[in-house]
C-alpha cells in the first residue's frame, strides 16, 4: 500500500528559501472553485522571490485555460500533503494540461495528487506536459483520470529535453500511460506502483482507440533508465521503445510486472539490456512477449522469469541481419504455446536468431 511520506514537508531545503501558501492567495481547495488564477498568481510570485509554494490538504479544482490550467515559470518547487493534497484539472479538449513547463528548467512537484475528471469521452487530459523542459523532478507523486501522466518531447529550436527522473510515484488504472517521452536526453523512472487501464478509452465514436501502455518511448531518446517499481493493467505494450525513432542506452532493471495485457515492442534501438524482470501474464496477452524489430541491435535479455497464459514467444525476432542480440543467462520461460524454437524465439525472414546464453529454459 503506497503511504504519502507526509513528513518530507519538513525535508531540508523546502522551507530554505521561504514558502507561499495557495489559500492565501485564494485558493479555496473545496473541490468546487475554479482556482486555476490564485494558483497561478502564487506560483509567478514564488518564482520570482526565489521561494517554493505549498498545497496543504484540500482539492483544488481548476479550469484550464487555452489548454493549460497553469503555465510554470522555472526554478520553483510545488509540494503538497501527500494523497490529501489534490490537483485536479477539468478535461475540456483532449491535450489539455493541468502544469505546462515546456522550456523551463529546475522544476519540482512533490507529494501531490494530480488527476483529470473524465467529464468528456473524447477529452483527455495530460497532467504534465512539457517541451524541451530540463530538470524535472515528480516525487512520490499519484497520477489518475488522465491520458498521460507525463508527456514530455523536444521542440523546434531545441530538439531535446533533458535530465527528467520521475521517483517513488504512483499511477492509477484511471491513466491511459504513466509517461509518453520522445526526443527526450536522460530519463529516470523509479520505485512505485503503477497500474494503467485496461481496456483502452473511446475517442471519436470509437470503442477502444486508445491503447493503454506504461511507458511509451517513442523515439529519439539517449540515456533511458527504468527501475525498481511494478507494473501492472494495461491492454497494449506495456514498454513500446523507439516505434517513431532511434532509442540509445536504456536499461529496464528490477521490474515486476503483473496481469499485463501484452508484452514489449522494442523497435530501431540500441544498447537495450533487460536484467531481473519477473513477468507474469494473464488471458489478455496477445502473441508475443518481446517483440525486436526495425534494426534494434545490441539487445539483451537476463536474470529474468516470464509466466505465460498460453503465451508464444519468448521473442519474436525481424530484426535487420544481425547477430549482436542476446537472450541469456538465466532466463525462465514457463507456460508458453509452443510458437518459436527449443529456446522460444520466432524469428522472420531475413532476421538472424538472438545469441542463446545458457541456461534459458522455456516450456509449455
Amino acid at each position: 500500500m503506497f503511504v504519502p511520506a507526509v513528513c518530507t514537508l519538513f525535508a531540508a531545503g523546502f522551507f530554505a528559501g521561504g514558502v507561499l501558501n495557495v489559500r492565501d492567495y485564494g485558493a479555496k481547495g473545496d473541490g468546487v472553485t475554479n482556482g486555476r488564477a490564485a494558483i497561478q498568481v502564487c506560483i509567478n510570485a514564488a518564482a520570482a522571490a526565489g521561494k517554493n509554494v505549498y498545497f496543504p490538504a484540500g482539492t483544488y479544482y481548476m479550469v484550464p485555460s487555452s489548454g493549460r490550467c497553469i503555465t510554470m515559470p522555472s526554478n520553483v518547487e510545488l509540494r503538497g500533503a501527500g494523497d490529501t493534497s489534490i490537483i485536479k484539472g477539468l478535461d475540456t479538449k483532449a491535450n489539455d494540461a493541468i502544469f505546462d513547463v515546456s522550456g523551463k528548467t529546475n522544476i519540482k512537484l512533490t507529494d501531490l495528487k494530480l488527476m483529470g475528471t473524465n467529464t468528456d469521452a473524447d477529452a483527455f487530459l495530460v497532467l504534465i506536459h512539457g517541451v524541451t523542459v530540463k530538470n524535472l523532478t515528480l516525487t512520490r507523486c499519484t497520477f489518475d483520470m488522465a491520458l498521460n501522466a507525463l508527456n514530455i518531447s523536444g521542440g523546434s529550436q531545441n530538439p531535446y529535453s533533458e535530465n527528467i527522473l520521475v521517483q517513488d510515484c504512483r499511477t492509477l488504472t484511471g491513466c491511459l500511460n504513466v509517461a509518453y517521452v520522445q526526443r527526450c536526453k536522460g530519463f529516470e523512472a523509479y520505485g512505485g506502483e503503477h497500474e494503467v487501464n485496461r481496456v483502452g478509452y473511446p475517442y471519436m465514436g470509437q470503442p477502444d482507440a486508445w491503447h493503454p501502455h506504461h511507458f511509451y518511448l517513442s523515439g529519439y531518446l539517449e540515456g533511458v533508465y527504468i527501475h525498481d517499481m511494478v507494473l501492472t493493467g494495461g491492454c497494449h505494450a506495456a514498454i513500446y521503445l523507439g516505434g517513431n525513432g532511434p532509442a540509445e542506452n536504456v536499461l529496464f532493471k528490477n521490474i515486476k510486472m503483473y496481469e499485463i495485457g501484452m508484452g514489449w515492442s522494442i523497435m530501431n534501438s540500441n544498447n537495450v539490456v533487460m536484467d531481473g524482470i519477473t513477468w507474469v501474464h494473464d488471458e489478455r496477452l496477445s502473441d508475443y512477449c518481446i517483440w525486436l524489430t526495425g534494426d534494434t541491435t545490441n539487445f539483451t535479455l537476463k536474470n529474468s522469469t516470464i509466466t505465460g497464459y498460453g503465451t508464444y514467444a519468448l521473442a519474436t525476432v525481424e530484426c535487420a541481419p544481425t547477430d549482436t542480440n542476446t537472450i541469456g543467462p538465466n532466463v525462465t520461460m514457463t507456460n508458453c504455446a509452443g510458437w518459436g524454437d527449443a529456446d522460444g524465439c520466432w524469428v522472420g525472414k531475413g532476421s538472424t536468431k538472438p545469441t542463446i546464453v545458457q541456461p534459458v529454459n522455456v516450456s509449455k
